[in-house]
């Protein structure tokens, strides 16, 4: 065995980052993000497995489990989502970080359907040489 990694897939349920994208992409915010570029790759398993074997790995287990983590407040989501957006937020001047934190808690709180609340997929993959 290789080892196990773990990551971030798509799934039925929108994901914080597209509301991020949604929300950068809106009129208040689009123009600060004209040369911006995907900061992270999201694979499905078959994606990754496709990966793995080019580099000569096999998977041998993939598991998608979906998870949450309920800060309890919206001052300690919005102290997590300040340095998870950074790679938004860099972009930014200090003055607009904060409204456009809010405003991707604000649209995502629908999303997840409980106030904040970060819903994700996690991927494990167990992985072995070929």
């Amino acid at each position: 065995m290789v080892g196990v990694t773990r990551a971030t897939r798509h799934g039925e349920r929108k994901s914080l980052e597209h509301v991020i994208r949604e929300t950068r992409q809106s009129p208040r915010w689009a123009a600060h993000f004209q040369d911006f570029h995907r900061p992270y790759l999201h694979l499905s398993a078959q994606e990754y497995a496709a990966l793995a074997e080019k580099v000569g790995l096999q998977v041998e287990r993939v598991r998608v489990s979906d998870k949450s983590w309920d800060f309890h407040s919206r001052k300690a989501f919005f102290a997590f989502a300040e340095v998870t957006f950074v790679e938004w937020t860099h972009l930014l001047d200090d003055s607009d970080k904060a409204a456009f934190t809010n405003d991707v808690l604000d649209g995502y709180a629908a999303v997840a359907g409980e106030p904040n609340t970060f819903k994700f997929y996690q991927m494990d993959v167990r992985l072995a040489r070929a």
